[in-house]
């Protein structure tokens, strides 16, 4: 399988964010610290937003980097209105991990701001949806955990339509199991 080096910055470190023009938040989980000093390997698991606007370099620079393991974490709803772009190949697996309510039944955070119902979203209102992520959907976050701690599935990538909450959630997640520190596990689930 080829995969494709990340490219460097000045200081030698890869960079994070895989540059893509139709995925705005494809990242390599790889270089963070871990309790004993080491690094999470590069190059092995990865976190995005959506992958349905994937253009057709998009989708090279993805086929060169071998994905071979997707884990979807969007709803059905959300599935529907925005099927992936990343072309099938006999090595690749989807796997679909549901988080959340079918958003076709409930407003969204942001639908609720707008009508007024919600007048305030700081800090605290995320730590409890996150809290609340955590724990609705420990069981799914606990097998998408146990894919990434796997070599046969890297390179792998999980996703949701942002790639913010549910994939930082779950990038928090696959951190904390390598023992990454807290700043780091706090900074997967912010960006």
């Amino acid at each position: 399988m080829n995969r494709a080096a990340a490219p460097m910055t000045p200081e030698g470190d890869r960079e994070r964010l895989v540059p893509l023009m139709g995925a705005m938040n494809f990242r390599d989980l790889g270089g963070y610290r871990v309790g004993d000093g080491r690094r999470v390997r590069w190059g092995c698991v990865y976190r995005s937003d959506g992958l349905d606007q994937l253009t057709d370099t998009d989708q090279s620079v993805l086929a060169a980097r071998g994905i071979r393991l997707v884990c979807d974490l969007r709803n059905d709803v959300e599935v529907t209105a925005a099927p992936s772009r990343l072309p099938d190949h006999p090595e690749l697996r989807r796997l679909r991990f549901p988080i959340g309510g079918d958003t076709g039944k409930s407003a969204t955070i942001l639908e609720r701001i707008l009508a007024g119902e919600i007048r305030a979203f700081g800090t605290e209102a995320m730590s409890d949806l996150y809290v609340a992520v955590l724990e609705v959907a420990a069981v799914t976050l606990a097998e998408v955990v146990l894919l990434a701690a796997q070599s046969a599935n890297h390179p792998m990538v999980f996703h949701s339509t942002a790639g913010k909450d549910r994939t930082g959630v779950a990038a928090a997640r696959c951190c904390w199991v390598c023992s990454a520190s807290a700043t780091t596990t706090s900074s997967t689930t912010t960006s």
